[in-house]
């Protein structure tokens, strides 16, 4: 399963807003609809790419038109994930039973 967000579409469609280097910022989306039996003592991975090419279009990691982007425009993507007291993160899934999908 899978969800994808450019950061710079967090707040709508309908406006880009940039990252701040060095601030933390909350993303919020939608996995794709699936259903998944894990047995007690199996474990979910998650994992966090600036990128999934050639699955979803390229992202060049930097404020430029996307679809005119070229090969010089790439740069190397860089994520940090926090989990302290003051920056929990978190991954949120339904369990059948638990919560409801309404």
């Amino acid at each position: 399963m899978d969800g994808v967000l450019r950061a710079r579409y967090r707040h709508g469609t309908d406006r880009e807003v940039p990252l701040t280097p060095g601030e933390p910022e909350l993303f919020r989306f939608a996995l794709g609809a699936t259903s998944m039996v894990f047995k007690a003592g199996h474990r979910l991975r998650l994992q966090v790419a600036g990128s999934d090419f050639p699955r979803f279009d390229r992202d060049p990691q930097q404020w430029v038109t996307i679809a005119t982007a070229g090969q010089a425009d790439l740069r190397p993507a860089r994520q940090t994930l926090h989990h302290d007291a003051a920056r929990p993160s978190r991954l949120l899934l339904p369990v059948v039973g638990e919560l409801s999908f309404g």
